[in-house]
């Protein structure tokens, strides 16, 4: 996989488990804010937005009020079959190794 397909999957990731952290693994439980979230990662706005954007598309996380993502019970099992180290329709089998 090339360095910046590899760095896609690793955003994805990195926001879908924070997300799945802040809420305890229970889909819309808690709300973060977005850019917080980004920031935390040492990720920059747009890419955080493009990120978040992509995962909303999948129905992996949504917005529930201004301003503040959640992660929904498709992005919870999706986490969570990744931690398992078995691969997703969104990540590879190794993806929480690599980040």
């Amino acid at each position: 996989m090339n360095a910046r397909l590899e760095q896609i999957f690793s955003n994805r990731f990195r926001l879908m488990r924070k997300l799945y952290e802040i809420n305890d693994g229970i889909a819309e439980h808690r709300g973060a804010d977005l850019f917080a979230v980004g920031k935390e990662l040492k990720m920059g706005d747009i890419v955080t937005i493009d990120t978040f954007d992509f995962l909303e598309d999948e129905g992996l996380v949504k917005w529930i009020a201004i301003g503040e993502i959640s992660i929904t019970q498709r992005g919870v099992r999706a986490v969570e079959t990744a931690l398992d180290h078995r691969i997703t329709a969104y990540f590879p089998a190794d993806i929480a190794d690599k980040v």
